[in-house]
């Protein structure tokens, strides 16, 4: 991408994923020249396959910011918060 596009150097750039490929990614980045303060990051892991969440219950307070609206809601612990917000008629991308 950066030899297709070698002039883009004014732009933001936003990388969400796991912790890994967002580092690696912010590196490369901070490499060819990209001003730290125009990189944003958000980091997630995905959990251990051998945790189950069946057995998690109760209910958890969310608050989903979506499209500029701020939305907070209960949910069951064992559910996804994209499922949380599908159900409640959020239109959450996916």
């Amino acid at each position: 991408l950066f030899e297709k596009y070698k002039d883009f150097n004014w732009g933001r750039y936003y990388a969400c994923g796991p912790t890994q490929l967002v580092k690696d990614l912010r590196e490369m980045l901070l490499l060819r020249g990209i001003d730290k303060d125009r990189i944003f990051t958000e980091l997630f892991e995905a959990s251990p396959a051998d945790t189950d969440y069946s057995q998690l219950q109760g209910n958890v307070e969310i608050t989903l910011r979506l499209g500029g609206q701020t939305h907070t809601f209960e949910s069951a612990k064992n559910q996804t918060l994209l499922s949380s917000a599908l159900m409640r008629g959020y239109d959450a991308p996916y």
